[in-house]
C-alpha cells in the first residue's frame, strides 16, 4: 500500500432546518467505528482520517476540496458519507447536512456531482466514494451521461475511481433497531476487522472483495442491494489489511508440521499425502467437498495440534455427511447428476504421484533437520575450543583451565539443548538421535581434555 492514505468520513444525523428530515441514530457511530478500522495500523493504515459530524454543506465541501488538492499521484482518497440521501426533480443525488432544507435542496446540501468534479481534477489515482444513505445508487447519474453500461468509461482523465453504495437509486437504507451501526456500515466494518472480506486469503482486502462480502451480508439483514462501479480502475484498490497471514505462508507452516509428523511416523501416509496435496491449492481452487478439510489445515497452521488430534479431526471431517444442496438455488445446473463410477482397486498414476512427492519431501525435511543439528554441534565445539584456548593461553592454572572448559561445554550444550527443544516436535528420528549423540560427545570431549591436562 504505497503513497499516503486519506479518509474523509462525513456523518449527518441531526437536521434542525427541516422537519421532513428525521434525525438518524447511527451516522455518528458509523464514522467513528469506520474511522477506527481505517486508521488502525494493522487494518486500514490510513495516516489521515478526517471525521466531520453534523457540519454544514459548505464546510464539508471545503474539507473535501482541500484534501483532494493536497493528495499526490500515489495517494489514496476515500470519501464516506452516512446520513440522508435526497433526489432532486431530475433524479440527481444530494447528501443532506445539518443545514439542509429540502425546499432549497440544491443550495443547502452536498451535490454528489460536486464531489465528482473535485475527483476529476485530483492528482491522486486511487479514489473511492462510499455512500451509506437512501437512494445512493442514484450516484450513477453524476458519474455518467448515459446508461451505466455505455458510459462507465467516460470518467475524465482516466482517474481510477471506485464507487460503493448502500442501495440502488430507488431504495432506502436501513438502521436496525438495537444496532449501533447502520446495516451497510456494520458489515463494511465487520468485513475489515474480522478479515472475512479477504476472500482470496492473501492478507489484504480490496474494495471488490469488500463489496462482495458486504453485498452477501447485507442481503441477509435487509432489503437493500448494495451497488458498485469501477470507473477506469487499474488493478485492485486495497482498502485494508485483513490481519491474516497470506495463504502461502500458512501453507509453508502446515507443510512443515505435516512433514515433521510424517518423518516421526506419527501420521498415516494416506492422510499425509492428502493433506500435503490440499495445502498446495489456493483458496479459489478449493472445491465444495474440500472446504472443511481446508479449514482444518488453516486451523492446524495456527494451533499447536498434536498428530493424534490432527488425525482424529481429519477423519471426523471425512466421515461427516456432506451438506444437502438445494438444486433450485443452482443458477447454472440443468443437467442430471451423474452416477459415481465404480472405484478401482488399483492405484492410478495420479494417485501415486502425491505419495511420491510426500516421500521426497520427507527426505528433504530429514536432511534439513540433520544439517541444522550438525551445524549447531560444530558451532558448539568451536565455542568449547575458544574457552579452552583462552584459558590455556599463557596460563598454567589447572583449576582455571578446568572451569573454562566446563563453561565452554555448558554453553555449547545449552545451544544444542535449546535448538533441540525448539524443533523437537518436527524432528525426524535420525535427527533426534544425532542431537543426543552430540550431547554425549560434548561430555566425553570434556573428560578427555581433563585427562590430558598435566
Amino acid at each position: 500500500m504505497s503513497g499516503k492514505r486519506h479518509a474523509i468520513l462525513v456523518a449527518a444525523s441531526d437536521f434542525p432546518e427541516d422537519d421532513s428530515l428525521t434525525n438518524l441514530r447511527c451516522p455518528l457511530q458509523d464514522v467513528e467505528t469506520l474511522g477506527e478500522a481505517l486508521g488502525a495500523d494493522n487494518h486500514g493504515g490510513f495516516e489521515h482520517v478526517h471525521i466531520l459530524k453534523n457540519e454544514p454543506h459548505y464546510e464539508i465541501l471545503k474539507k473535501v476540496n482541500r484534501v483532494i488538492k493536497a493528495a499526490d499521484r500515489e495517494d489514496m482518497v476515500v470519501f464516506f458519507y452516512s446520513g440522508h440521501g435526497k433526489l432532486d426533480e431530475a433524479g440527481r443525488l444530494y447528501l443532506a447536512t445539518t443545514n439542509t432544507s429540502v425546499d432549497v435542496l440544491e443550495a443547502t446540501s452536498v451535490p454528489v456531482s460536486q464531489i465528482k468534479d473535485y475527483f476529476d481534477v485530483s492528482a491522486a489515482n486511487q479514489l473511492a466514494i462510499i455512500l451509506d444513505c437512501c437512494y445512493s445508487g442514484a450516484i450513477e447519474k453524476s458519474f455518467t451521461k448515459g446508461t451505466v453500461d455505455e458510459q462507465l468509461n467516460l470518467m475524465s482523465g482516466g482517474k481510477g475511481t471506485y464507487v460503493l453504495t448502500a442501495s440502488t437509486g430507488l431504495q432506502t437504507a436501513k438502521e436496525n433497531e438495537g444496532d449501533d451501526l447502520s446495516v451497510f456500515t456494520k458489515h463494511l466494518v465487520n468485513g475489515i476487522l474480522s478479515g472475512d472480506a479477504d476472500t482470496d486469503q492473501n492478507g489484504v482486502i480490496t474494495l471488490n472483495e469488500l463489496y462482495r462480502y458486504t453485498f452477501k451480508e447485507v442481503q441477509k439483514d435487509s432489503h437493500q442491494k448494495p451497488m458498485k462501479w469501477d470507473l477506469n480502475v487499474e488493478g485492485e484498490l486495497i482498502i485494508a489489511r485483513s490481519g491474516k497471514s497470506h495463504w502461502k505462508k500458512r501453507r509453508d507452516v502446515v507443510q512443515e508440521k505435516l512433514l515433521a509428523m510424517g518423518a516421526a511416523r506419527t501420521l498415516p501416509n494416506s492422510i499425509l499425502t492428502a493433506a500435503l496435496s490440499l495445502s498446495e491449492k489456493a483458496p479459489g481452487e478449493i472445491k465444495s467437498h474440500e472446504k472443511k478439510h481446508y479449514a482444518l489445515l488453516a486451523r492446524f497452521a495456527d494451533e499447536d495440534m498434536r498428530s493424534g488430534g490432527f488425525t482424529e479431526a481429519w477423519l471426523a471431517v471425512k466421515q461427516s455427511p456432506e451438506p444437502q444442496i438445494n438444486t433450485s438455488e443452482l443458477e447454472w445446473s440443468t443437467k442430471p447428476a451423474l452416477k459415481p463410477a465404480p472405484q478401482e482397486t488399483t492405484t492410478t498414476a495420479a494417485e501415486k504421484q502425491p505419495a511420491q512427492v510426500s516421500l521426497e519431501a520427507n527426505k528433504k525435511h530429514e536432511k534439513k533437520e540433520n544439517l541444522i543439528c550438525f551445524a549447531v554441534a560444530i558451532a558448539g565445539f568451536f565455542i568449547i575450543f575458544l574457552f579452552y584456548n583462552e584459558a590455556t593461553y599463557g596460563s598454567e592454572d589447572i583449576e582455571a583451565i578446568v572451569v573454562a572448559m566446563f563453561l565452554g561445554v555448558c554453553v555449547a550444550g545449552a545451544g544444542l539443548f535449546f535448538t533441540y527443544r525448539k524443533r523437537k516436535s518436527r524432528l525426524p528420528f535420525t535427527a533426534k538421535i544425532q542431537y543426543w549423540g552430540w550431547g554425549i560427545l560434548y561430555v566425553m570431549s570434556f573428560v578427555v581434555m581433563i585427562d590430558e591436562l598435566p
